[in-house]
C-alpha cells in the first residue's frame, strides 16, 4: 500500500465527536452519578480528558468501554488504596 492510498484522517474532528458521545453518556447517567457522589458535579474537558469535578477536585475520569458503555475511573483517592 502506497502513501497515497492511506485515508486522510481528521484526528481533531474524530476526538471532538468522540468527546461529544462521551459527554452524552455522562449526561444520561448524571442523576445516578450524583446520587452516588451525594453532590452535584461539573464536567471539565482537560486536554481531551473528561473529568467529573466536585469543587476544585476531580473525582472521576470518564471514558468508554470497547462496547461503548460509560466507564468511570475514581481518581479522588477517597478509598485510600482500598477497593
Amino acid at each position: 500500500m502506497g502513501v497515497e492510498e492511506y485515508v486522510d484522517l481528521d484526528l481533531d474532528d474524530f476526538q471532538r465527536r468522540s468527546n461529544e458521545r462521551l459527554l452524552g453518556l455522562v449526561d444520561r447517567h448524571r442523576a445516578s452519578i450524583e446520587r452516588e457522589l451525594g453532590v452535584p458535579f461539573t464536567i471539565i474537558d482537560r486536554d481531551h480528558r473528561i473529568e467529573l469535578v466536585v469543587g476544585e477536585r476531580p473525582v472521576y475520569v470518564a471514558s468508554t468501554t470497547a462496547s461503548g458503555r460509560l466507564l468511570l475511573t475514581d481518581v479522588s483517592g477517597r478509598f485510600d488504596g482500598r477497593l
